[in-house]
């Protein structure tokens, strides 16, 4: 289990724009281990899919994204598909 909060090392792969809402396509670039470092959680390669929100008024320094609940999907290496992370 990945628990919320955790710090991915990814790169973004699509490229996103504050006047939409949109996805946001990230390639993790490290694996992401269990807590006793025992299981790679999430394998470097995975593709992890998330939303951006739109950017709601000029001058917001904020952009939200979301990679959380039904908006987060993974695509492992093996092509095998995660709904949640």
């Amino acid at each position: 289990m990945v628990f919320e909060g955790t710090i991915l090392e990814t790169l973004l792969i699509n490229r996103l724009n504050g006047t939409f809402a949109g996805p946001v396509d990230c390639l993790v670039t490290t694996n992401i281990y269990s807590h006793d470092r025992q299981q790679v959680l999430i394998p470097a390669g995975t593709k992890v899919l998330g939303e951006a929100k739109k950017v709601e008024a000029f001058g917001h320094n904020v952009w939200p994204f979301s990679f959380t609940g039904s908006s987060c999907r993974t695509v492992t290496p093996s092509a095998s598909t995660n709904s949640r992370v």
